[in-house]
């Protein structure tokens, strides 16, 4: 049988008589190992043309044993590729499983930089919303800063002014203290010779109480008459008739005023008024102090220089009486005319009672 060169369409190694042959039915002939090799991985694929569905058939080739120097010489070589071929295969798996590593291991680093950067977005992003409040709050102390800066400035402008005046204060102060001084030296001279004229009439003043505590008796004593000619009824009234009263009550009143002023009898002046039912518990160490409230509630402002007298006329337990003498009638006829604002006045007033003296 002549000796044929055929080889393998994929693994190109010429065909001997112990290879098993096979083919497809695109005409393409291949070891069995090599065909079934390729297709087990590819579907049924062939390996040449890469048509699909391609079924082998077995071929039964025989092979001449005898060998030309061709045959040997390509036997060499093939030998010598098919070494190459293995070494090439093995290098190529190894490159293969390195490639494997080096991919896994690119892959695991490009994992780890996604999360890294991922972490880095986070991170940018916070410091980004930090320099953005940051800006904020470093434009919001300039301004403050600024605005503290033109109030300070104002603020020393007006010190410094307010200092000017301060200073012009001062020296008008001192101008006035100057002469006030001397005010004050002569009015220390009025004061001792005032001092001199209170000690002489604090003298008479103890006369007077003693007058006044009679004169207090004796109007007791008046009051109790009346109230008893008032439970006997004007029938029976012999022991004090109406005339009798009255004469003992201008009697009384006109020794009261002469026990209040110190000097002789006088009728009741138009400027006198008496003022009754007055709470004791409002009872003023000052007895013009007392009127001057009391004018107070009526509208009427009352000063100290408005009133010459003020006595105690009676006390009792929960009340107590007063005897005003007005410098000006016209005062105690306001007095007298604004008395209807006793009902506006708190409750524990409203029992006062306002009439003219005598």
């Amino acid at each position: 049988m002549t000796n044929l060169n055929l080889r393998c369409s994929r693994c190109l190694e010429a065909f001997k008589d112990v290879d098993d042959i096979c083919s497809t039915n695109c005409g393409h002939i291949f070891h069995y190992n090599c065909l079934s090799g390729y297709q087990k991985g590819s579907f049924s694929v062939c390996p040449k043309c890469k048509k699909f569905n391609v079924p082998n058939h077995k071929l039964h080739l025989d092979f001449e044993n005898g060998k030309t120097e061709n045959d040997i010489e390509y036997s060499v070589i093939l030998e010598k590729s098919e070494r190459e071929n293995e070494d090439l295969k093995t290098c190529l798996h190894d490159k293969g499983i390195d490639m494997a590593n080096i991919r896994f291991e690119s892959e695991k680093e490009i994992f780890q930089l996604n999360v890294v950067i991922r972490e880095l977005k986070v991170k940018i992003a916070n410091l980004e919303s930090m320099e953005k409040k940051m800006r904020q709050h470093v434009f919001a102390l300039t301004n403050e800063i600024t605005q503290q800066e033109e109030f300070s400035d104002s603020v020393v402008t007006a010190l410094t002014k307010e200092n000017d005046e301060l200073k012009q204060d001062f020296d008008k102060i001192r101008t006035d203290l100057a002469v006030q001084k001397e005010e004050n030296d002569h009015l220390k001279t009025i004061l001792k010779s005032f001092s001199e004229e209170i000690e002489k009439m604090l003298h008479s003043n103890k006369e007077l109480k003693n007058e006044n505590e009679q004169l207090k008796d004796r109007y007791k004593s008046y009051e109790e008459k009346k109230a008893y000619q008032k439970e006997l009824g004007p029938k029976e009234s012999e022991v004090l008739s109406p005339n009798a009263a009255q004469c003992l009550d201008t009697s009384v009143a006109n020794n009261i005023s002469k026990g209040a002023s110190g000097g002789a009898c006088h009728q009741p002046m138009e400027n006198e008024l008496l003022i009754t039912k007055i709470p004791i518990n409002s009872l003023n160490y000052s007895l013009q102090n007392n009127v001057i409230y009391i004018g107070k509630k009526l509208d009427l402002r009352i000063k100290t220089q408005d009133i010459r007298k003020v006595y105690v006329l009676e006390t009792y337990r929960e009340t107590f009486s007063l005897i005003v003498e007005f410098k000006c009638q016209d005062m105690a006829m306001k007095f007298l005319k604004n008395k209807q604002l006793i009902k506006k006045m708190p409750m524990y007033l409203k029992s006062i009672e306002i009439q003219k003296f005598g």
